[in-house]
């Protein structure tokens, strides 16, 4: 028996550039996440687990698919040809339900795929806002930026002083709440948080509750000028301020969480395995910005996880290291539903009590845009392959080589490339399987267009 007849839910719980380093229950110093700190005595931590992809459009493809993102026709948008999580537990007669204020999780990029209930709602400007936006556009296009810095300084003072794009996190915790409590079959729920996303919204209240300065208006122009990429290197001492900011951010989620927690009450949650986890990290100036851009080092790659409900080990530390092609399988595996056979992750429930950890290589992609598009076929394609110690990126377009010894080198600052460790070797003929691999896979399925192009002109 499995499926919706075992009465078991499902509440998939992501955030969005959630480092796991800026969390309680990973040693971090400040108060940030005392609901997340306490849903992990309750469950299992994972404390090396990776995504696939460091920013949102790679990362979902294969949380949701458990695929490459590379692999067949491609992640962004959501290819029709890859079977999502929701699709499967829709099938196994879950009601299933998605809720998110990512505009590239949306229906435009097909993520509403198997969700018989789909929210993705964005706080919409007003007209001077409107207005103002139109100008700042126009600013920056003819690169016055000087005149672009003006406006947004009029906006943030006078006109609005929330720059967020998306619904804060309490919000889209009470349309979770609400849908539960509309909700009598077993259900997968998932909700995804956007608050510790750029342009870090200061959380005035909590910045001042820990004795730091609170909410700056002018911050968040600035704010504005690193999301587009500013050349000049950020300082220590904004590095120091945007931490605040986003720490703030993100005990505002677990507050909302929290809530939401809560709210679901004692009953449903004792029949609910709750996951918890970021979609990709964010980086801090380790490499040159602030952000989450086209790169594969640790910092975007490593990811908070953790996994509580009937039947998990409480309180338990799982270091194997795990990637969130993984979760789709082990929510199946939960679930005693049949595999997916189009899933290439595998379950984690074994590793929750194998003391050997397998000598297993996790793989990384992304595609690094040339230009300002939203899909997955310009710019330079970059896979990582990764161990315990060591970790290869390759950029085959650019000619791009690095390897790192991460035992002794865990914050990726000496390339070892080229210096003769026997592990590049290794690492590249993985690469070389890999992406040979998914060339077939790529030449497959333009193959299968070319024959449903002529039967449709036949027709």
């Amino acid at each position: 028996m499995g499926g919706a007849r075992l009465g078991k839910n499902v509440l998939l719980i992501t955030i969005d550039c959630l480092r796991p380093d800026h969390l309680g229950c990973y040693g971090y110093r400040r108060d940030t996440s005392p609901c997340l700190d306490q849903l992990a005595k309750t469950g299992c931590r994972f404390t090396s687990a990776f995504t696939v992809g460091p920013n949102t459009p790679p990362s979902f493809n294969s949380l949701f698919t458990s695929t490459y993102p590379f692999s067949g026709d491609g992640y962004s948008p959501l290819p029709g040809s890859k079977k999502g999580l929701a699709e499967v537990l829709k099938g196994e007669g879950y009601s299933t339900c998605g809720i998110n204020s990512n505009a590239f999780l949306g229906e435009s990029f097909h993520y509403e795929k198997g969700f018989d209930h789909f929210e993705n709602p964005f706080r919409e400007p007003g007209g001077a806002e409107r207005a103002i936006n139109d100008l700042i556009n126009r600013s920056n296009y003819r690169k016055l930026k000087g005149v672009s810095s003006f406006l947004e300084w009029i906006k943030v003072n006078f006109i609005n002083s929330d720059p967020r794009p998306y619904l804060p996190a309490d919000n889209i915790s009470r349309r979770a709440l609400s849908r539960v409590e509309e909700n009598d079959a077993p259900f997968f729920l998932w909700v995804h948080y956007m608050d510790a996303h750029l342009p870090y919204m200061p959380q005035d209240d909590i910045l001042k509750e820990w004795g730091l300065r609170g909410k700056n208006l002018g911050e968040m122009v600035n704010m504005k000028r690193l999301i587009e990429r500013r050349e000049e290197p950020v300082s220590e001492e904004e590095i120091v301020r945007i931490k605040e900011i986003y720490d703030s951010n993100i005990r505002f989620i677990d507050r909302s969480i929290q809530e939401l927690l809560e709210g679901m009450g004692e009953d449903t949650l004792d029949q609910t395995y709750v996951f918890v986890m970021a979609d990709h990290g964010e980086e801090f100036g380790e490499h040159g910005h602030v952000g989450h851009f086209g790169k594969l080092y640790d910092e975007l790659l490593r990811i908070p996880m953790i996994l509580s409900g009937p039947g998990i080990p409480k309180g338990l530390v799982c270091d194997h290291m795990v990637s969130n092609l993984d979760i789709s399988p082990t929510i199946i595996d939960l679930l005693e539903i049949e595999p997916v056979v189009d899933f290439k992750g595998s379950s984690i429930l074994d590793d929750l009590t194998c003391v050997e950890e397998s000598n297993e290589v996790l793989i990384g992609e992304v595609e690094r845009l040339s230009k300002k598009v939203f899909s997955s076929n310009i710019g330079d394609r970059i896979w990582s392959f990764r161990d315990r110690n060591w970790k290869l990126i390759r950029n085959e377009e650019a000619d791009i080589l690095e390897l790192y010894d991460l035992e002794n080198d865990p914050a990726e600052q000496a390339n070892l490339a080229g210096t003769g460790e026997e592990m590049e070797g290794m690492l590249n003929a993985l690469y070389r399987n890999h992406v040979d691999k998914q060339r077939g896979e790529r030449a497959n399925s333009e193959k299968r267009k070319l024959r449903t192009a002529f039967k449709n002109l036949k027709l």
